[in-house]
């Protein structure tokens, strides 16, 4: 990004503004970097300015029918990278992400570091999105998406911290399905327990497509 390019950080809560701009102040000190608080006042900020080079936008702002207009703003700024900050309660998969012309993602439970990878790589005009690298990354995912649907929402209640009962009751299930559910669940992703269960739904599921 040149140095009279400004960048916009769109996010609803301050400490977490400050952290991604202290985090930008890193990679460019020189850039001017204003700040959005809801998907309205982004665009009003963006309709302000010339030249921004730089969005990084929290998912959380927007829903899919706002999301669907992400594109107008490529209209008014030209060469306008995006980078989306995704969270694992969301149902955004990459390949729509792409579709709308997001320059790369990173989930808000990425650390420092995978931030300034990220917005290295889309500031040079390259893509970063999750990735699978890993023989063992690539069964686990290849495992969550052998699951079904019913074995999926099991699993959502897992990492929820419920029991099987707790599961039984609000998936309005018999609690021998769920314990059927599980055993498939631990099976499929080749885990022995319910807590590496959790870390691979948590770890694999945002990169679903």
């Amino acid at each position: 990004m040149v140095s009279d390019q400004s960048a916009i950080i769109a996010h609803r809560y301050p400490l977490d503004r400050l952290a991604l701009r202290q985090t930008l102040d890193i990679q460019h000190p020189s850039a001017h970097v204003l700040e959005a608080i809801s998907w309205h006042e982004l665009l009003w900020t963006m309709g302000r300015h010339n030249n921004i080079g730089l969005l990084v936008l929290d998912l959380s702002l927007v829903d899919q029918r706002s999301l669907r207009h992400l594109p107008y703003l490529f209209t008014r700024h030209s060469g306008l990278k995006v980078l989306a900050i995704t969270h694992r309660h969301q149902r955004i998969r990459v390949k729509q992400l792409q579709g709308l012309g997001v320059t790369g993602s990173v989930s808000s439970r990425d650390d420092q570091v995978v931030l300034l990878q990220a917005l290295d790589r889309v500031w040079r005009d390259e893509t970063w999105f999750p990735e699978v690298e890993s023989a063992e990354d690539a069964w686990k995912l290849s495992g969550m998406r052998r699951l079904s649907v019913q074995e999926m929402r099991v699993l959502e209640k897992i990492d929820q911290g419920l029991m099987n009962k707790q599961i039984a009751s609000e998936l309005e299930i018999a609690l021998s399905t769920t314990k059927v559910h599980v055993c498939a669940i631990l099976r499929k992703l080749g885990v022995r327990n319910r807590t590496q269960a959790v870390m691979a739904y948590r770890q694999y599921e945002p990169l679903l497509t």
